[in-house]
């Protein structure tokens, strides 16, 4: 299984979609413990962003409550910054992507948050 990290300078940054998988329980903790060895963890200001909209979309109180606990959790990671820089690499990647033959899709973690059911069998 591939996992959606990116390798950043010593570590890996973690995509919204993959904190998703892991309260979801759609991925396997273990695993991902593995993959990463020992180098440190990151997020994204996206991805807290991407999450913080899942939480404050969700209309169920209970699991919204949830769900914000699980972003404190995320957010207590060291969170990398995006800059024009970032914006500058994501657009090199897509381009080369495209030259390839595939298409770059825009990330919909923003709404899966909100429709992925926690471990607890509920969702948003």
């Amino acid at each position: 299984m591939v996992l959606a990290m990116r390798c950043v300078t010593h570590g890996h940054n973690f995509d919204s979609c993959v904190w998703v998988g892991l309260a979801s329980n759609q991925l396997d903790a273990q695993a991902v413990i593995e993959a990463s060895g020992d180098l440190p963890v990151f997020t994204s200001a996206i991805s807290i962003g991407e999450l913080s909209f899942g939480v404050h979309a969700c209309a169920d109180v209970t699991v919204r409550s949830m769900c914000a606990a699980y972003l404190r959790q995320v957010e207590s990671r060291p969170v990398l910054e995006v800059s024009k820089h970032t914006a500058a690499a994501f657009g090199l990647l897509a381009a080369a992507v495209n030259r390839a033959g595939a298409r770059p899709e825009h990330v919909t973690t923003i709404f899966e948050w909100q429709r992925r059911p926690l471990s607890t069998g509920t969702s948003c």
